[in-house]
């Protein structure tokens, strides 16, 4: 994560999360000899870590060129990843300018030894994001060649229930650059949405922005994802064109930065922000493109995201900051945050989404989630060198109708992707009186529990939630009891609580509506949700929930 600070003194942090970089081993022609180009995720990481070097040299040498300058500490790993890190790897690998990154395979050496192709490279992808150190921090997309036609949507489909998180095409390197409307592109593309991966296209001209924009309006109609992504990397570097963009502002598209250098940067958000200005943001998402770029291009983006021109120039806030370095992300990729609660609020089926639920517990401090991350690390940790860990991902929460980053509370769930009623773990760190949320129509409060002085409540507030409390009165700090067993239907949450007051209600309730999401906890709470609250039961806990 990133710290920084106005000349005032406000303070302000984003979560960075690198959405284009390649891993693998891929044959290259140098200087008229064949060689190879290899990227490891430990490089990636190396490469973050040299790039947070240069931002702040850069940042101190010549303060009036940036709007907002360098806090202290510059970067540090948000609580519950760094927590993970911390017992897993032994810190290792840093790099915590960029919080989680986005990787998918070269044009692997290896991908034409199967059929349909890159079979090889997926697998080795999918088994990197599933292995500490790296799962907490690798979000792993796959390749295919549309022109293998069935298999290619087979390849697809297998790897979104292996755990994939979104699916890379390079109509370049897999020639078919001149058909990108071709049916069994189409076919892929469409395949990939509904099992919610965004899709990230080779995009280095005008030409094939403006082709898939084409393909996107053939398709649309046969999506049934309705937060999905087709993401053009490099923007189709043709930035002084208009029609450019028109295709990135229109609805599910995205531009990535990757490749873009120097006057090119400001070039770019000139030019979209003077054709979209109020919704150039939300089709903008952060990407390297590491190793084929590296420092230079990485240090102009971000340089220039947090100049002084851009904000004289677009007034961009930090929330739209946030936007572009990762919240535009988050908001497509699967399996969290699919839909804003407004969303949820117009539609909802438990039996369909129930993985998916938002719900934020909350614990005292940010220590006891750094110890609740310890914990989990040590449970995963333990698991290395065995042939029985189970990958568990780890999602920050995103509202998708700001693009807000809520980095204190994360979502994690075994990779069984296509299981409706897998379990869930939310380990949440907001302290109780603090509000998250409210643009969205979400409000969580602290109600008073019921008491010998007959304290007055809200007339206006629902109904309290009760939270799974023994029907005999609690002492102070007495713990709930916690069940080690986990029904195969169960869904669970884990948190801290306060325990110096009885923990008896919550009021969940939403402005101006009922929420179903909600309505679905407090009407299945007592048997389908549990709530820890004792540290020491944490162990038991996780145990189980690593090995369902």
């Amino acid at each position: 994560m990133l710290f920084v600070k106005l000349k005032d003194g406000s303070r302000y942090h984003f979560y960075l999360i690198d959405g284009h970089t390649h891993i693998g081993k891929e044959e290259v022609i140098e200087f008229g000899k064949k060689n190879y180009r290899t990227n490891l995720p430990n490089q990636i990481l190396d490469f973050f870590t040299r790039l947070q070097f240069n931002l702040l040299r850069d940042m101190k040498k010549n303060p009036d060129y940036f709007h907002f300058l360098p806090d202290d500490p510059f970067v540090r790993p948000a609580a519950f990843i760094g927590g993970l890190s911390e017992e897993i790897s032994k810190d290792r690998y840093t790099g915590y300018l960029i919080d989680q990154f986005v990787t998918f395979p070269f044009n692997d050496v290896k991908a034409a030894e199967t059929s349909p192709q890159f079979q090889m490279p997926n697998d080795m992808i999918l088994k990197r994001q599933q292995t500490p150190p790296f799962f907490t921090r690798m979000l792993g997309f796959v390749r295919v060649n549309p022109l293998d036609g069935d298999a290619a949507v087979k390849e697809v489909i297998r790897c979104a229930e292996q755990g994939a998180r979104g699916l890379k095409l390079h109509p370049i390197s897999q020639h078919w650059v001149d058909n990108v409307t071709d049916r069994r592109v189409c076919a892929v593309v469409t395949a990939a949405l509904n099992a919610r991966l965004p899709v990230i296209f080779e995009c280095r001209f005008l030409k094939t922005a403006e082709d898939i924009y084409q393909l996107h309006q053939i398709i649309k109609n046969d999506v049934q994802n309705p937060n999905y992504g087709l993401i053009l990397a490099h923007s189709g570097m043709e930035f002084n064109s208009a029609s450019l963009y028109q295709v990135l502002n229109d609805n599910h598209l995205f531009g990535d930065t990757s490749g873009m250098r120097s006057d090119d940067v400001g070039l770019f958000f000139k030019k979209f922000a003077e054709a979209a200005p109020r919704t150039w943001s939300h089709h903008v998402i952060f990407g390297t493109d590491f190793n084929y770029f590296t420092i230079p291009q990485a240090t102009d983006l971000l340089e220039y995201l947090l100049s002084e021109d851009l904000y004289n120039k677009t007034h961009l806030s930090p929330l739209e900051i946030q936007r572009v370095l990762a919240g535009n992300l988050m908001g497509i990729i699967p399996p969290f945050d699919l839909f804003s609660f407004n969303d949820l609020a117009n539609e909802f089926n438990p039996s369909q989404h129930l993985r998916l639920i938002k719900a934020r517990l909350f614990s005292v401090t940010e220590q006891l989630a750094v110890e609740t991350a310890r914990l989990v690390g040590k449970s995963c940790g333990n698991k290395v060198k065995g042939q029985t860990f189970t990958y568990v991902s780890f999602d920050p929460c995103v509202s998708t109708s700001r693009g807000f980053v809520d980095h204190t509370s994360f979502f994690t769930r075994p990779i069984s992707q296509l299981t409706p009623n897998s379990p869930i773990l939310l380990c949440l760190t907001l302290p109780f009186d603090e509000k998250f949320g409210t643009e969205d129509g979400l409000v969580i409060q602290k109600t008073v529990p019921e008491n010998p002085q007959n304290i007055p409540t809200d007339p206006e507030q629902p109904n309290p939630i009760p939270m799974n409390i023994p029907e005999t009165p609690k002492k102070e700090n007495e713990i709930d009891p916690v069940p080690y067993t986990l029904p195969e239907r169960f869904t669970y949450l884990v948190g801290f609580f306060e325990c110096s007051a009885p923990l008896s209600r919550f009021n969940l309730r939403t402005r101006g509506a009922t929420n179903p999401v909600f309505a679905y906890l407090r009407d299945t709470i007592k048997k389908d949700v549990h709530v820890i609250t004792n540290k020491d039961a944490i162990n038991g806990f996780l145990d189980t929930f690593l090995n369902s």
